[in-house]
């Protein structure tokens, strides 16, 4: 064989190698992004679950005939018969355990 055709195939192989390598590092990088995002949203629910739903959330519409429910303010805008329902601004949050 010729020296030419020998370095040929030698810089063919390492450029195989080369791709190869690309690839593994492309498909490892992609394996730990997607397993850190699943951990992540694992941690965002547990953390969800954990809370206590809040009580007296306000929504829903309202009338002069037909109040909100819990601790909520009926607004009626001018000129309308119909309002919703929103939280009491001067209402204080509940004191955490």
């Amino acid at each position: 064989m010729s020296k030419k055709l020998i370095r040929f195939l030698i810089e063919m192989r390492c450029n195989e190698r080369r791709t190869i390598m690309s690839k593994k590092i492309i498909q490892n990088t992609f394996l730990a992004a997607i397993t850190a995002a699943v951990l992540c949203a694992g941690t965002v629910s547990a953390r969800q679950l954990q809370t206590k739903a809040r009580i007296g959330t306000c929504s829903g519409s309202c009338s002069a005939t037909k109040p909100c429910s819990g601790p909520c303010l009926c607004i009626i805008l001018d000129g309308q018969t119909i309002g919703g329902c929103a939280r009491d601004p001067f209402l204080r949050a509940p004191a955490k355990p």
